[in-house]
This record gives C-alpha cells, structure tokens and sequence, in this order.
C-alpha cells in the first residue's frame, strides 16, 4: 500500500536543548522513487558552507544546514489553484467570453517525444486564467454522441513568474535570521512551512508561497465562473502578512501540514490541512521533557 502522506519539522530552543544550542529536525514523507527524488550535497563554493539535500539538477541545497543555522520544510497545504468554467461565444468561432468581452482563445501546439515514430502532438487551448485541462481528458474531449462541454481552465501560482533558485542561494548563504528570511521570501510554489534554527539562538517558523487574493464571491473549492470577470485573483498576500512564529515563549515550533491559521485571519489560506493527529503528538512529545538531544529527537521521528 502508499506510506502516508505529510511531512514533519520541529525545533526547540537552547534553553529545551541539553547541548544550548537549538535542535531541529525534519521527515518530509515523501517515497522514495528510483531515481530518487533527493541528493546529498555539500556545497562550498564563493561565500557558501551548506549541506543537505537537494533536488537532482539544482545548484542548491534545498533543505540543511551551515555553520550557523539549520532549516526544515512541509508543506504548508496552501490551496494555490482555482478552476474557471469558461463561456463560448456563440456569435463568434473559438472566442470566449469574459467581463463582456469577448476574447480569442489560444492556442500552442505541444510534441510529447515518445520514439522516432510515435510521438504525441496535440494542441493547448487556454484562457486568461491558464490552460484549458478539460481538452486532454477522453471523456471531456467529445465525439458525436458527447459534444465536449464548456471549457474548464487553471490558474495556478506555479505559473507566475519566479525565482526560487535565488531564494534558495540566498538561503544557503545566509549567516543569519534576517539574510534567511529575505531568501525564503522568494519561495513561490508549492507553499512550504519553513522551520528554523540558528547558533545564535533563534527559532522560528514562516509560510513561504504565493496565496491568492480572493474576493468575496468566489468559493475556491468550486469551479469559478470565467466569463463574469467578478471571481479573478487581486494579487497575493504579502509575505509579511503571511503566519508567521519567531522565539515563542514555550521555545519551541512544530509544523506537520496542520490548519495555519485561526478564524480571525484575514485571508482565505486553504481547506487541504492535513488531520492535526500528527501535530498533537509532537506537541505532546515536545512537552513530555525539559530538554532534548539530538538522539531524542531522532527517536521522536521513529514514534507512530
């Protein structure tokens, strides 16, 4: 059967840490393929001292340490997609409508390279909001007993432009709590729970990613009408605003794709979190002792 999804971060303090200095530790539950999703690098090259792991083809570390701090990743459940039900118009071949206008459709032809002899070209038709993904399914493409129904495109942040490689570096370089939060600042997509640890003391904890502005009449976890113009994006939520836990007064921070927020909070984050067993458990083994070690910790990622 599938391992359970989820992955897991933690840290404490120097004053919960036997050695006074913070600990911190993280398991991204994620499979193990082959070839494997991870490789172990230690990258030390003009101003950076970091190992980890990184993402085979990156010059970056992606999850590690340096000499001065350490940090961990889950994701954060953001919900960074939303599905548009678009309107033809009638009066006019491959136009659509939006805002009442209409708009001509577009298209790009893709070659999905198979062999010599049998590779897959076929068209892309998209929308303002991104890319029809009902054309590539065979029970929406329609035949002649089933015309194909109304257009349904994507938006998703993945699609923004940006620079995660450079947040990445910045982060690997940094010496600091400031130099790193600047670095994570450029994480895009997915969105990540970033945990934190530092020599100099620090823990803390950010949600890094692109989170929509939504209106008031658009339910995200619904197809969206296309064509009004009244369910469109209005930017992203700062990532100043975004939750956030520096040094908490209990020293210390868990993170397991739990629920981020409270009702209070402005924005619209996400319904995907992940059940708060996980969460729970950690807490309550975080809490079970003044202080830890490292071998402790590494017990905890075995507890089930």
């Amino acid at each position: 059967g599938q391992a359970g999804g989820g992955s897991n971060a933690w840290a404490v303090n120097a004053s919960r840490s036997e050695n006074g200095y913070p600990l911190l530790a993280n398991d991204p539950h994620l499979a193990m393929p082959q070839p494997s999703r991870w490789y172990l690098m230690h990258l030390s090259s003009g101003g950076h001292d970091v190992s980890g792991v990184t993402i085979p083809g990156i010059p970056v570390v992606v999850i590690g340490h340096s000499g001065a701090l350490a940090w961990g990743l889950t994701n954060a459940m953001l919900d960074d997609v939303d599905f548009y039900i678009e309107k033809m118009d009638s009066s006019k071949p491959d136009h659509y409508l939006h805002a009442g206008r209409s708009v001509p459709m577009g298209h790009r032809t893709e070659t999905i390279y198979v062999g010599r002899e049998d590779s897959v070209e076929f068209t892309i038709r998209s929308t303002i909001h991104g890319p029809v993904v009902n054309d590539a399914h065979p029970l929406t493409a329609g035949d002649t007993l089933r015309p194909a129904p109304e257009p349904m495109s994507m938006r998703w942040t993945g699609a923004e432009i940006s620079d995660e490689v450079h947040g990445f570096l910045l982060m690997n370089a940094a010496e600091g709590i400031a130099e790193f939060e600047e670095g994570i600042s450029h994480l895009t997509v997915p969105g990540q729970a970033v945990v934190y640890a530092d020599t100099s003391g620090n823990v803390a904890y950010w949600t890094t990613g692109r989170v929509p502005v939504r209106g008031k009449r658009h339910h995200p976890m619904l197809p969206l009408p296309g064509w009004t113009g009244d369910a469109e994006w209005n930017g992203f939520v700062d990532f100043r605003d975004l939750p956030r836990i520096v040094n908490p007064p209990d020293g210390m921070i868990a993170a397991a794709n739990q629920k981020i927020s409270d009702d209070n909070y402005p924005w619209y984050l996400s319904t995907l979190w992940e059940p708060p067993s996980r969460i729970a458990r950690i807490r309550e083994l975080l809490q079970g002792a003044p202080q830890f070690t490292a071998d402790d910790f590494k017990r905890l990622q075995q507890d089930v």
